[in-house]
């Protein structure tokens, strides 16, 4: 699969970078919503895009919560390290953990979600 990210820089630049091929390009920021459908046409999966994740509990398949949040980014994904209304999904392998992570998500009707979940969600 592809990977990607993109960062803006201080000044006018959005730049994107491909790490599987020798894609660089670079546009204005008044250009990111064309750069993002160029990004989607050359194939990158953007299906966790306008999606925000809190991760909690033990990792299975990722080495480390660092790799989990790069995975979630590389598909368009944002994490947060509080559960609040603003969030989408809570990453917990257990869920039915009596955390408080979990007591919160389950109070305001956000999804808990297995990290095999969150890999579907890619495909």
């Amino acid at each position: 699969s592809k990977h990607f990210f993109y960062a803006f820089s201080k000044t006018t630049n959005l730049y994107k970078f491909c790490s599987d091929c020798e894609i660089k390009t670079s546009a204005y920021k008044k250009d990111y919503k064309n750069i993002i459908r160029q990004i989607t046409v050359y194939g990158f999966n953007l299906k966790l895009e306008n999606l925000t994740f809190v991760i909690t509990g033990s990792i299975n398949n990722f080495k480390n919560r660092d790799e989990m949040v790069e995975f979630i980014e590389n598909h368009g994904g944002k994490t947060t390290s509080s559960v609040s209304s603003k969030i989408n999904f809570l990453i917990n392998n257990d869920i039915n953990s009596t955390s408080s992570k979990n007591k919160t998500a389950k109070e305001l009707g956000i999804k808990i979600i297995t990290e095999d979940e969150l890999i579907e969600m890619t495909k």
